[in-house]
């Protein structure tokens, strides 16, 4: 039988294996050699990946879930805002906002999505949590 291996958080680790191959393991290296604790397994096959997803095993079926969004650098984030047309607006609010803003926008060394700078200054520019996904996403690719 063919076993795919669930990570704690219920996403997938890796697979199909030979049940017998994973007889009695806590722990196995995914293809990046990263250590993962064994939530379970299943003989359910996964879906097709999707670019920008992640597959996740949760109450007896896959789903397909939405990537964590990375952490990025300041310099992908401004490549980014000039590519989507909006870095004047967002350091025209930069330049009007408190000394935090100012210092956060200034020497910060990772840009978080979910930090409340981002999020307080997305929300005064108009941005819907899904065009600040998007900006993170295309900021990570660059």
């Amino acid at each position: 039988m063919k076993i795919y291996k669930i990570a704690q958080d219920g996403a997938l680790v890796s697979g199909p294996f030979d049940a017998e191959v994973l007889e009695g393991r806590g722990t196995w290296p995914d293809d990046n050699e990263n250590k993962y604790q064994l939530e379970g397994s299943t003989s359910l096959a996964p879906p097709e990946k999707k670019d920008g997803f992640t597959r996740v095993f949760a109450d007896g079926a896959w789903e397909q879930r939405l990537a964590p969004i990375p952490d990025i650098t300041p310099r992908q984030i401004r490549l980014a805002m000039t590519q989507a047309g909006i870095r004047s607006q967002v350091e025209a609010y930069v330049a009007a906002a408190s000394q935090d803003v100012k210092d956060t926008w200034e020497f910060a060394t990772i840009i978080e999505r979910d930090n409340a700078i981002i999020v307080s200054g997305a929300a005064a520019l108009g941005m819907t949590d899904a065009q600040i996904d998007d900006l993170f996403a295309l900021a990570s690719t660059l």
